[in-house]
């Protein structure tokens, strides 16, 4: 596709009403609730595109069947080749990172179209909002050299040209969250609300890193220390509670909140009540759970650092649990959070698989293999032949 007609297809989806339950990925776990799920029914196998990065510094994409469609290298003279960001798909364009240091837009059918640098890994997983991509890095390139410091910064959806940066106090270790017009990111200090244009509105101290999601008319926050903040939309508190601290990225249902910390899985209220939860050790034998879960109707998926995949009902019944063995037959590592699209469970894992299972019985469906760890977490959307 030609950089001419990328452009006019983007102009013409960004003139449509935009919602973020269609046909895109435009954010890490793909909603604003960040379950993880896209419905994408209404297509066949050769309408869908799975965009996962790997170690061996490429990324990849694939049909929903495990078939590979193409593969794009990332890697540069210098520096690492890991791919650990998540891909941010809209219409016909793929953004991700890589730790080359690049922001890559690419076409669906695997051609870069434009790059933007920033001198240092990009492993936070881009937004994207109408003409905009918002990015979270450790540095920038100045017009005369490199620029430390926590950035947020906002490209141009159409060339990648850098429109803003904002800097914050601190380091990150979240992904920016776009509500209405509302930019939220969050350092290990404090949480900012920003203009889309990259003015900053309010702060507001939390002590520690935090997650954002939307409840009603209100912006629930959720701290990695244990408290979950209700803000209005000026960031002022109207309710705040404390539960247990949190080492992942939320999934909300209704007014359930699923998280992960280090050594369990829990289901709270959004007024962080305890509805059910299982210990690390006494239930995930592999480790330390570090996974976000995802959220399919009343199915909750998550993995362990152990190579364990557990799958829930939301009442907390166990309903099945898969083991991804190494070439050794032993558990290996999963650091990519499972994506689900329809009845498929998505996820890579660091013995070099990519697996879909079966969202009913946990049954592997396929699997594609390469030499090297598959840490992101994939993203998936419908595939338009153009």
């Amino acid at each position: 596709m030609s950089k001419e007609t990328l452009d006019e297809t983007l102009r013409k989806f960004l003139e449509q009403e935009v919602s973020e339950d269609k046909a895109a990925w435009p954010m890490s776990r793909q909603n604003l609730q960040r379950t993880g799920f896209i419905d994408l029914t209404k297509g066949g196998p050769g309408d869908y595109l799975v965009v996962c990065g790997c170690y061996d510094g490429k990324i990849y994409a694939l049909d929903i069947d495990g078939k590979q469609r193409w593969e794009f290298d990332i890697r540069g003279k210098k520096g690492s080749e890991f791919v650990h960001s998540s891909a941010a798909i809209v219409e016909d364009l793929i953004v991700v990172g890589s730790d080359t240091g690049n922001l890559h837009g690419l076409s669906f059918e695997g051609e870069e179209l434009w790059k933007y640098e920033t001198g240092v890994h990009v492993r936070s997983s881009p937004v994207v909002s109408g003409g905009l991509v918002v990015l979270l890095s450790d540095s920038l390139k100045g017009k005369k050299s490199n620029t430390s410091g926590q950035y947020a910064v906002g490209l141009s959806i159409f060339d990648g040209k850098e429109k803003w940066r904002f800097r914050m106090d601190d380091f990150f270790f979240t992904y920016p969250t776009i509500i209405k017009d509302m930019l939220l990111i969050s350092d290990s200090k404090k949480l900012y609300c920003l203009s889309l244009e990259g003015k900053k509105r309010w702060e507001f101290k939390t002590g520690s890193n935090c997650s954002c999601l939307p409840l009603d008319e209100k912006i629930l926050v959720y701290s990695d220390n244990g408290n979950i903040y209700h803000l209005n939309h000026d960031g002022k508190v109207e309710t705040q509670y404390k539960t247990s601290g949190c080492g992942s990225i939320p999934a909300m249902k209704d007014d359930k909140l699923v998280l992960c910390t280090h050594e369990s899985i829990r289901c709270v209220s959004t007024k962080g009540e305890f509805i059910w939860g299982y210990t690390g050790m006494e239930f995930f034998s592999g480790g330390n759970l570090r996974i976000s879960p995802a959220i399919s109707g009343d199915s909750v998926v998550s993995a362990t650092m152990g190579g364990e995949v557990y799958c829930f009902d939301l009442d907390g019944t166990k309903k099945w649990v898969f083991n991804a063995k190494n070439k050794f037959g032993c558990s290996d590592t999963i650091m990519s959070s499972p994506a689900i699209v329809n009845d498929l469970v998505i996820f890579g894992s660091d013995n070099g698989w990519l697996y879909a299972l079966s969202l009913f019985d946990g049954k592997e469906k396929w699997n594609f293999k390469k030499d090297w760890d598959f840490s992101a977490s994939p993203a998936v959307v419908k595939y338009k032949e153009r």
